[in-house]
Parts: C-alpha cells; structure tokens; sequence
C-alpha cells in the first residue's frame, strides 16, 4: 500500500485503460523488454515514497529503477535504501558529479535495459504508465503520451494549465515538431524509447540547459519518429520547491540559447533571408543571440514606436513592408491578438512552412 504521508494520493482516481490502438502485437513483442528507469534525487523525501510506490505498482513488472543520490541534504537517500532492500529492482547511486546531467549519466552508465526511461522523483506514474508506453515501442520511434498536472500545496497556476494543454494536443495533428522551438513538445519524464536509438542521438551526454529541451532537439534532428498514446501517463507534481520552478536554468528566457543555437543548427538555410519578427522582450534577446553569432537578419515589427530609434544598432522596417520571398521567418510575438494578425499575415504569404515560433 502506497504511503501518504499526509498526501492525497492521485493514483487512487487517476488509472490508465488498457491500450486500445491496435498494437497489441507490437506490446507481445516488448512485454519481455526490461525498462531501465533512470531517476535523478535531490532532496525530495516528502514525495519519494509516493514515487517509488507507484513505480512498484506498475502493470509492466520488467523494470529497473536506477535511483542517482546527486547530493540529498534530506532523508532522500535512507528512503531510496530502504526501498532497495526490500526489492531487487531498485538500485541506488551516488552520481559521479553535480547536477542533473552528472545524475543521469551516472544512472544510464550502470542500466541494464533495452528501453530507456527518465522518471522525476517528485512525480508519480499511473499503473498503467509503462505498459501504455511499451505499446507503441519500435525501432526508431519514441513513444510519449498525455501529461496532467497536480498539486497537493495549492492551486495549478494557469501558466502550466497552458502547457499541459498544449503539450497534450501538439501531437494530434501527428506533426509536434511544427512548435518545437515554441516550447519543448515532449515531456522530460513521458517518453520511452529503445537503447539503440538513444545511444544514436547522443543519450545524456547534453551540452546544454535545460537538458530535457536539448534531448528532445536531438529527437527531431535524428529525425526519430513520435508515436503519441492518446492517455495520461504520467502525474507531474507541481510544488513550490521544484527545481524547474527555482533553478535559472528552468526558466522560460533561458531556453532562447538553446533555441536559437538549434534552429541555426538544424533549420536555418544560408541561403535564404532571415527575417525576426517582434521586438519585444523575447524578440531583443533572440536578436542579439543572432548578432553575436554574426547571423544576418532582418528585423520587423508591427509596433510603430518600435520604428523610431534602432534596437542594437539595428533599425527596423514596419511589418507592412515585409517581403516574403526566399525568406525564413522567426516570430517572436506573445500577445494573443498580435499573433492571431500575424499568423493571418503569413498565411497570406503562403509562407507557413518556413515559419518557426519561438513563443
């Protein structure tokens, strides 16, 4: 029985049905494969024993959990031994240096599995998580799912109400990836995918925060294809001392480098122009990402007070003047009545396919 302690435990109203997508032969295939999960810990005591307990609980039994101590204060890691003396397949480890990165290398070092999954040590899993996930587990595919967001110290904000939104409809078109450097359309701990193909996207070994958003850039580089189960599978625990909350790394301005640096890696064509739409906060930082990188663009706004004195040295032209011919358009505009007037505008240049959003 899955411990409390105090808390409201979500997987007593939140189970996953049996998958119904047709891939049951798929899942025959797979049901034998061992899940190595790897688990990063830093001082979340008060939610690890719901964690682990649910991990425990799951449908799918072929498991590892490689639970990484990157340098608990709390009673993180007596609980963590606690829980491997009573079962085998929770192996406990001191990562070999700092940091989440440090952790998860250290974790998938010493796994045994041929799927690979990340789990946070302050969610929880449905009973059915890995069993969903498996489902639809091929060669060359990742697998992801719903996401939903719960508290037990208050209400979701509306921001992540957003997110989960969004993230759990991106892949309904079967094309996420038309938004990927809007936000990361692929939950750090809602994927599973084989050992070959993580290993051929350079697993772990990220060279960039936030490392959630960069392993997923290495998805859509290798051009790995998304497999999206149509299901909550995974319970992502909102608290005031979650590290993507409190670390600088997590927040929202600081993925623009990785943005940015990704998309001049993997989409952005020499060959044609550059054009930056938007100068406000987003847009300026963007902006000056492409000067240092001595990226030539042009910069344009809708924004007529924006016109009178240049930003960075660099003057802008009023967005009615936008020529769209062998352009590539970066779009930098947050204000909902703003980005309905410029996606009308776009979609009246035909220019869709070489938009890219980047919020």
């Amino acid at each position: 029985m899955m411990k409390s302690h105090g808390l409201t435990n979500p997987l007593k109203s939140k189970s996953l049905k049996a998958s119904t997508c047709g891939c049951l032969f798929l899942y025959i295939i797979f049901e034998s494969m061992l899940v190595s999960i790897i688990m990063p810990v830093r001082n979340t005591e008060l939610y690890l024993h719901d964690c682990v307990n649910s991990i425990l609980q799951q449908s799918h039994t072929d498991w590892e959990l490689i639970a990484v101590n990157d340098g608990s204060e709390d009673l993180s890691l007596e609980i963590l031994k606690s829980f491997s003396e009573k079962d085998k397949r929770v192996k406990v480890l001191t990562s070999k240096g700092n940091g989440i990165i440090a952790a998860l290398q250290t974790g998938y070092e010493h796994s045994t599995g041929n799927v690979i999954h990340r789990m946070d040590s302050d969610d929880i899993m449905p009973h059915r998580k890995l069993e969903v996930l498996l489902s639809k587990l091929q060669h060359g595919v990742v697998t992801t799912g719903k996401v939903e967001y719960f508290s037990t110290e208050g209400i979701i904000g509306d921001g992540f109400k957003t997110y989960e939104r969004w993230l759990n409809n991106v892949w309904k078109t079967g094309n996420g990836w038309k938004d990927v450097y809007r936000e990361c359309p692929i939950a750090s701990p809602a994927w599973v995918m084989l050992r070959e193909d993580f290993d051929q996207i350079g697993g772990f070994e990220s060279e960039g925060m936030p490392e959630d958003y960069d392993l997923v850039f290495r998805v859509y580089k290798h051009k790995l294809r998304i497999q999206f189960c149509n299901e909550v599978v995974h319970l992502w625990r909102e608290s005031i001392g979650r590290t993507s909350r409190n670390e600088r790394q997590y927040f929202p301005t600081a993925y623009y480098p990785i943005k940015v640096n990704q998309f001049l890696e993997i989409d952005y064509r020499s060959d044609k122009n550059l054009v930056l739409i938007g100068a406000g906060r987003k847009g300026k930082l963007i902006a000056r990402l492409l000067l240092e990188k001595n990226i030539k663009f042009n910069w344009v706004t809708n924004n007529e007070n924006k016109l009178k004195v240049p930003i960075y040295d660099v003057k802008l032209s009023n967005i009615k003047s936008l020529n769209t011919d062998n352009t590539q358009l970066l779009i930098a505009i947050s204000s909902p009545k703003d980005r309905k007037e410029i996606k009308d505008l776009i979609k009246s240049f035909g220019k869709q396919e070489d938009s890219y959003w980047f919020c």
